[in-house]
């Protein structure tokens, strides 16, 4: 077992990169505190009435939160190049 973290460095990672998986998360949106709590207490679900309260709590439209929420739902997965060591990692053992 000692050498699985080899494994992924050396051979896995570099493989996955060599096939075009992209290592990197996508970039995260702008900082805000409010919309961060919103999206810690309803998980990235809101409903109309939560996106007109936020609408008008920070004072921009609907579009801009829906796009703030995506992209932090996104920072949330993980990356396809980690999807791909775990998946090789499970079909080794």
């Amino acid at each position: 077992m000692w050498f699985f973290p080899l494994f992924f460095s050396f051979l896995l990672i570099p493989l996955g990169i060599w096939l075009g998986l992209p290592p990197t998360r996508p970039r995260p949106p702008p900082s805000n505190k409010t919309l961060e709590e919103s999206y810690r207490k309803t998980r990235g679900k809101l409903s109309k009435e939560q996106l007109t309260g936020l609408c008008k709590q920070l004072d921009c439209n609907e579009r801009k939160i829906q796009r703030w929420m995506r992209l932090r739902s996104a920072q949330s997965k993980p990356t396809i190049l980690s999807k791909f060591t775990e998946s090789a990692y499970v079909h080794y053992l």
